[in-house]
Parts: structure tokens; C-alpha cells; sequence
């Protein structure tokens, strides 16, 4: 038995001719597997835009910290009130009661968002609530829905703070059901073209 310049082995048939098996083309492998990997990629992309589609999300903003008080001596504090939407998507759209004289609010606000695409934001804005005036601005953040797909509960920095990023928004996002003030056998059921709401 001979081999060739490959190391493939070289059989002998019975016209004592060699017949070398095929080669395996490196170049092809390699298509192979870039083929592979963006079919895996494709599918995983899949997968999560389904599951983000097909499961409503809850979300609860808890509260915020070290808010600027916008306020005059004479006003008192800040009366902060926050606002979650998705961006782009006017209808998705929440806000929380204001909270008087407060620079570190607790809301407990939960609602349920009905299924998400992995490319949406959510973005939280923090306002202050001024009366016979507009509301002023404390503080802005914002999530990626592919990366809270998991859940996420934290402390989300706020920008546009007025004080370098020293206010904090503390929130979480989860499956709905237990904790959420929902059923989440109800839910599994909601359209995604339905009005969502806020649980009471």
C-alpha cells in the first residue's frame, strides 16, 4: 500500500492500478463550517426573537437614588416620577406616580409589556413633576430587550442626571406571575396586539 503526497492511503486494485481516495478540500471544510456557524447564528437569533415574541415581560421600577433636586429652596425637593416606553413604539408606554419632596422615590411600579423583538429598548426617564410649569429632566437609561431576556434586577446609572452620573434607577425585569400581581397563566394567553396595562 503506497500513499500519496497527503498521507491518503493508495489501494491496489486488481488491474494493479493505484486509485487514490479522495482528497478532502481544506477550502471546502472551511465553508463548511462558516456555513454552520452562521446557520447556529441565524437559529439562536431565531429562537430568542420567538421566545422574546411569544412571552410577556414584567417590569417593576422600584425606585431611584440621589436624585438632583430641581426644586428651589422655597419648593422643597424634587417631586420625581418616572416613565418606561419602548422606543419607537409609542403605544408601549408606563409611567409611575410622582412622589412628592423625595430625591430617593420608591415606586414599586409593576406593569407587563407584551412580547418584545431583541433589537427593542426600553428607556427609563426620571422627571420632575413642576406645576404651572414643564416638568424638568433627572435623569435617563436604558436597557437592550435581548439582554435582559434572562431577567436583570439592578441599578441602572441615569445620564442627563445634572450630577455626573451619581443618580441611580433600581429595576427589574422578569417573567410575569408570582410577584408581578398577575396571573401568569392569563398572560401567556394576551395578544401582543392588546393594550397592555398596568397591574393593580
Amino acid at each position: 500500500q503506497q500513499h500519496d503526497w497527503l498521507g491518503m492511503s493508495i489501494s491496489s486494485s486488481q488491474g494493479g492500478r493505484g486509485q487514490a481516495a479522495p482528497r478532502v478540500s481544506t477550502e471546502l471544510s472551511s465553508q463548511t463550517v462558516a456555513t454552520s456557524s452562521a446557520t447556529d447564528s441565524v437559529n439562536c437569533r431565531r429562537s430568542l426573537t420567538k421566545t422574546l415574541a411569544e412571552t410577556p415581560v414584567g417590569v417593576i421600577i422600584e425606585g431611584a437614588t440621589s436624585l438632583r433636586n430641581a426644586d428651589n429652596f422655597f419648593a422643597g425637593k424634587s417631586d420625581p416620577y418616572c416613565i418606561c416606553e419602548v422606543v419607537d413604539k409609542p403605544r408601549l408606554r408606563f409611567k409611575t406616580r410622582t412622589i412628592t419632596d423625595d430625591l430617593n422615590p420608591i415606586w414599586n411600579h409593576k406593569f407587563v409589556l407584551p412580547g418584545l423583538e431583541p433589537e427593542d429598548v426600553l428607556e427609563f426617564t426620571v422627571m420632575d413633576k413642576d406645576f404651572g410649569r414643564e416638568d424638568e429632566l433627572l435623569g435617563k437609561a436604558r436597557l437592550l430587550a435581548k439582554e435582559v431576556a434572562g431577567g436583570f434586577s439592578g441599578e441602572l446609572p441615569l445620564s442627563e442626571d445634572g450630577q455626573g452620573g451619581i443618580a441611580k434607577l433600581k429595576v427589574t425585569i422578569k417573567q410575569p406571575g408570582v410577584g408581578m400581581g398577575m396571573d401568569s397563566a392569563a398572560l401567556v394567553l394576551w395578544p401582543t396586539w392588546a393594550t397592555p396595562h398596568s397591574p393593580s
